[in-house]
């Protein structure tokens, strides 16, 4: 209830006052509370008025999901994917959280689905070109690693797709408008902040590794990037052990446990783009940003962070939807295998608490 309290308190400074405090935080944490703070100055200071309004994003991020997925392989995968995104219980219910991960995810969404959408128009528009740029600058006012991320993928996707994905003449203008960005963006404030989260991420994990060993979590240390890297398709695992006041975490236990289950269908997914179908070049927005931003988290201290990872999670399903339709006789059993082979990571994990806090 941190936001609520940090936007009501805005409200009273008024919006000089609330300005001069925002100059004073980091970019990534300027975005929620401002948002917040105009939610409850237009409609007052509801706070279930401000979880209908996630519910509204999160719908539509659905739509821009089926959008996406439609644009980049086809209807019926894009059909899929967004029936997918739409029951997906995780994203349920963070639309009943007080967090910003409902809000960030739709920003993302919405940067990337209008990215896709300009890379393959056929005529380039520069009302086209204004809308992603600002929905991939408010990002960074929500978190950082976000923005770069989906700043990467986008130039990855300029580059590598296909020239009947993305039209000679649209890959120059773009990627020379691109460059120009990011020699103007390179000395700014943002850029700064990015560049100092990517310099602290190894002291990031090793000063959170250290903190839970200190508090008795005595395995935490070898949970490293090296070791949670192979397994970020699949994260985060649910749990079993009863943390005291880790409230949400017992709450999401059920969804983390759909996402371990769906794990294989992005596997699949991924197999078949790049070895299989051979699509890769085409689906590279999409690859690389959940590539990089899932590579960015293994090597920060949250790499089981069901939160961080969260963002992710859209496109994921999107990979998973591309798995399913390419299941066959022959790959199907990899999908039987796999779900005898969760239940035994699940229990894994359980073991693994139990023994940092020894209790086996």
């Amino acid at each position: 209830m941190d936001y609520h309290y940090t936007a009501l308190w805005f409200l009273d400074l008024g919006w000089k006052g609330a300005f001069e405090q925002l100059s004073h935080y980091s970019i990534g944490d300027t975005g929620y509370n401002f948002y917040l703070m105009l939610i409850y100055y237009i409609f007052g200071p509801n706070i279930f008025l401000a979880r209908v309004f996630k519910a509204l994003m999160s719908a539509y991020t659905a739509v821009l999901v089926y959008r996406l997925t439609r644009s980049t392989i086809n209807e019926s995968t894009g059909r899929m994917a967004g029936i997918f995104c739409g029951l997906a219980p995780n994203l349920i219910l963070y639309c009943g959280m007080h967090l910003k991960e409902t809000e960030m995810i739709f920003l993302t969404v919405a940067a990337l689905e209008r990215a896709n959408h300009m890379l393959r128009s056929e005529k380039l528009k520069v009302w086209d070109v204004i809308v992603t740029v600002l929905l991939v600058l408010s990002l960074f006012t929500f978190r950082s690693v976000l923005g770069s991320t989906v700043v990467f993928a986008i130039i990855t996707a300029m580059v590598f797709s296909s020239s009947a994905v993305v039209g000679r003449w649209n890959r120059v203008v773009l990627i020379t408008w691109a460059v120009l960005a990011l020699a103007v963006f390179a000395g700014g404030t943002i850029a700064n902040e990015a560049q100092g989260l990517w310099r602290g991420r190894n002291y990031n994990q090793t000063a959170k590794r250290d903190w839970q060993v200190r508090k008795g979590v005595k395995w935490a240390k070898y949970a490293t990037g090296t070791v949670m890297a192979p397994m970020m398709f699949v994260l985060p695992f649910p749990t079993m052990v009863d943390v005291d006041r880790q409230y949400n975490q017992q709450m999401i236990n059920s969804g983390n446990y759909v996402r371990n289950f769906m794990g294989i269908f992005v596997l699949i997914g991924l197999f078949g783009a790049i070895f299989t179908q051979k699509k890769w070049r085409d689906f590279s927005l999409i690859g690389a940003f959940v590539i990089s931003y899932l590579g960015v988290i293994s090597a920060s201290g949250f790499a089981n962070s069901e939160r961080f990872l969260l963002p992710g999670m859209p496109f994921l399903l999107i990979i998973a939807a591309y798995g399913v339709s390419l299941l066959s006789a022959r790959n199907y059993r990899w999908v039987r295998f796999w779900y005898a082979f969760v239940p035994i990571m699940v229990i894994a994990w359980a073991v693994f608490k139990l023994g940092t806090r020894d209790m086996l």
